[in-house]
């Protein structure tokens, strides 16, 4: 009786495990539909050359470009050290099979994309939250101004695969697992490493469960994540003798340097008080900082909702939110934000069940989001 009650349960996982595929492949599929059908009613001149131009733009070509070439120390190339290899290497990988470093790029970022809905979800529904609420967060992450790069050749689909496998073994206390794959995230993005703070939270807050070998094995695997920024680092020396290196393109190409978070946020809360920009491409720039301005008022709200955030997943959010902060020039500070996850999981705890809040906030993000889906179908610059 008992092992046939194991074998309902499996199947009956299984089942939900292949709805949710469908669910969200069905989904991604059509979101790429729209994402085209922009591209097509905003330009006369439409073709398919044209989106996958659009779909490469910015930093895509540069990935695209490390996929086929590598890095180099060639003085054109040499910005490009600033690009963690972990998606350049999927995408080389992929085109083994697919011939096309395009098409490798896209397969890689939506096939990642559905893989982070559904242990997004898993990971919502492990918190303890309704089927609904669960649906909503990822509906919010899908509709946010920065939903358009998970359909594109970005980082944005591997990153959120891997952080959504991540949460998710980390909720069923899988710390070797959780720990390995933390590593790739750190591989996909810096920001990664912040994810040691999330995993000690979760293993010191059970420590009276262990024995004091098994804290210290668990513990040990946490050094596995800084793993995949030390190997980033070797790649720094081996092709420019300093493993900082990439520090020195970031501030000569980007004008990106480490500052006082705090003086940075007083900076960037003035302009978000007194700078009310047009609906222009200026609106778009706006945006870049306005998110990470209103970031603390959305980890404070995500206490009072009935649909509950673990401490875990917010001490991740706070993290990435002081790295962006510290930095002298918040470019794409959008997407960063976003990608943590924190927004739309506060937004759908916020709407719980209530189908009726869920579209109004649907629809005041569509309207935040339409000038970025404008911008990016017309080849102007978005995040």
């Amino acid at each position: 009786m008992e092992a046939n009650g194991h074998m309902r349960n499996f199947s009956v996982l299984k089942q939900e495990d292949i709805r949710l595929l469908i669910l969200f492949v069905c989904a991604q599929l059509l979101f790429n539909a729209l994402l085209v059908s922009f591209i097509y009613y905003l330009n006369q001149d439409f073709s398919w050359d044209l989106v996958k131009q659009r779909y490469s733009l910015w930093d895509g070509q540069h990935y695209l470009s490390l996929a086929e070439h590598g890095y180099s120390i060639l003085d054109e190339r040499k910005v490009l050290i600033v690009f963690l290899p972990l998606y350049p290497a999927f995408i080389k990988l992929f085109s083994e099979i697919t011939h096309s470093y395009f098409v490798s790029g896209w397969l890689v970022s939506n096939l990642m994309v559905v893989v982070g809905h559904i242990f997004f979800y898993k990971t919502l529904r492990n918190w303890g939250w309704s089927k609904k609420t669960s649906l909503f967060a990822i509906w919010f992450l899908v509709l946010s101004p920065p939903g358009l790069y998970l359909c594109v050749i970005y980082t944005e689909g591997l990153f959120y695969g891997f952080l959504s496998i991540f949460l998710f073994l980390l909720s069923k206390k899988s710390y070797f697992l959780a720990a390995m794959i933390g590593l790739l995230v750190a591989l996909t993005r810096q920001t990664g490493l912040m994810l040691v703070f999330s995993y000690f939270f979760v293993l010191l807050s059970d420590y009276k469960k262990y024995t004091k070998l098994s804290m210290i094995k668990f513990l040990s695997f946490s050094a596995l994540i800084p793993v995949g920024y030390g190997f980033y680092l070797l790649m720094n020396w081996k092709f420019f003798n300093d493993p900082f290196f990439y520090t020195l393109v970031l501030k000569g190409h980007w004008y990106k340097e480490v500052v006082n978070p705090f003086i940075r946020y007083h900076y960037e809360v003035e302009n978000f008080v007194f700078h009310w920009p047009s609906f222009s491409d200026e609106y778009l720039r706006y945006q870049d900082y306005q998110w990470l301005v209103i970031f603390p008022a959305f980890v404070l709200m995500s206490n009072f909702f009935k649909s509950k955030i673990p401490f875990y997943f917010l001490i991740w959010g706070v993290a990435c939110f002081l790295v962006f902060l510290a930095q002298s020039y918040w470019l794409s500070s959008t997407r960063y934000i976003w990608m943590t996850l924190v927004f739309p999981a506060v937004l759908a705890a916020f709407c719980g069940r209530c189908t009726n809040a869920a579209v109004l906030l649907s629809v005041i993000l569509m309207s935040v989001s339409l000038p970025a889906w404008k911008s990016f179908a017309t080849g102007g610059w978005v995040f």
